[in-house]
């Protein structure tokens, strides 16, 4: 699957609407969009255990709409491939942004089996 490569306009647009979004594509994959700037791991085992459950039970709920208002199946195998859009272009530890909440929070909601 291709990366997709957007111009900085393009960018700030679709930050500044991003919102929760899904779609199922023809080729049988599925697209989720979610909003907000994904917290690194060095933030996430540093903060309060509530703060962390409260992250992740926003996102489960989310997902668990998405799932029902577009009809998304439950995966027993999966291939999961993260694209993270950040605000800035500073320079970022790649490795200090693993997507541990978002598979997760797609667990709980029933979309990865």
């Amino acid at each position: 699957m291709k990366t997709p490569t957007l111009t900085a306009a393009e960018f700030r647009r679709m930050y500044r609407t991003a919102e929760w979004d899904a779609r199922i594509e023809p080729d049988g994959s599925v697209w989720l969009c979610i909003p907000g700037e994904p917290v690194s791991l060095n933030q996430w085992t540093r903060q309060h255990w509530a703060k962390t459950r409260s992250i992740l039970l926003n996102m489960t709920t989310g997902l668990r709409i998405l799932k029902t208002t577009c009809k998304l199946p439950c995966f027993d195998c999966a291939e999961v491939q993260v694209v993270y859009y950040f605000r800035t272009n500073r320079k970022r530890d790649q490795d200090n942004y693993a997507p541990k909440q978002l598979l997760d929070a797609m667990r709980k909601a029933d979309i990865l089996a």
